[in-house]
């Protein structure tokens, strides 16, 4: 599919997202570039590029966001190319992953992953259309030319979401998608907190051992000057007199350091 039909796919699809993720594809703030708010954030940690309505988090919300080498915003992603026009003469965009290859003549040229030599565009694919496919992932993607469960949100049930890169139905693509009682999404799964560090944002850059992003776990990661003592995931002045820059005058009260 063109770079054009792509995008006409997914603006009719704005509509439907709309009700799922709780606002429409032009709201004033939520999506484009340095969004706000829970439907364009992953784990607390707003997106760090773009939100799209049907996406979620993207890289790209069209070419001009994209650079010279991946010039090409194909479902969120900078990519090579997307079409055949993005390529060289003799060349294909392979939409399994959207680069520039060699054009295929038979089946015989295509790897295990594409197996199919597509007469009409010279590019290898999983799958020409959907009968093609079996009843697990009984869709042939738009976007991939794959098998998959699913090209957009009316392919998934109603309690999950659609990844259209993927082609998978998951339980979330944003914290938007989760409850209160697991508020955020994290490897696709609505969770209370964070696996590891890098589900964590900057200003609470730990995770503990509960799935909570925390300042600290113990002192040796609390460097600023004045606090530097851990206290329940937070630094602080001090924990005893000890920690206190003069600790034979101060004294540790409510955790700050106070002259005797």
């Amino acid at each position: 599919m063109g770079r054009r039909a792509w995008h006409v796919v997914v603006f009719g699809l704005c509509a439907g997202a709309a009700a799922w993720l709780g606002a429409g594809c032009t709201d004033d703030q939520t999506f484009g570039p340095n969004p706000v708010g829970s439907d364009c954030e992953r784990n607390g940690v707003q997106c760090p590029a773009h939100c799209d309505s049907e996406l979620g988090c993207v890289d790209c919300l069209s070419d001009a966001d994209c650079g010279s080498g991946e010039p090409a915003c194909v479902a969120g992603e900078c990519r090579q190319c997307e079409d055949n026009a993005d390529c060289a003469p003799g060349q294909s965009c392979f939409p399994e992953n959207h680069e520039c290859q060699d054009a295929c003549t038979s089946n015989d040229n295509c790897p295990d992953s594409a197996p199919i030599c597509d007469p009409d565009t010279g590019a290898c694919v999983g799958c020409l259309e959907s009968t093609m496919c079996d009843p697990e992932d009984p869709i042939c993607s738009i976007v991939t030319k794959q098998c998959s469960e699913c090209d957009s949100q009316d392919d998934c049930p109603s309690d999950l979401f659609c990844d259209v890169e993927d082609g998978e139905c998951q339980q979330c693509l944003v914290d938007g998608h989760c409850p209160s009682s697991a508020p955020h999404c994290i490897d696709h799964e609505c969770q209370a907190g964070c696996n590891d560090n890098d589900d964590c944002p900057l200003a609470l850059p730990i995770c503990n051992g509960e799935h909570e992003c925390v300042q600290c776990i113990d002192d040796s990661q609390c460097t600023d000057a004045t606090l530097n003592a851990c206290n329940g995931g937070e630094c602080v002045d001090c924990n005893e007199p000890a920690d206190c820059s003069n600790p034979d005058t101060d004294n540790c009260s409510s955790h700050e350091c106070v002259p005797n």
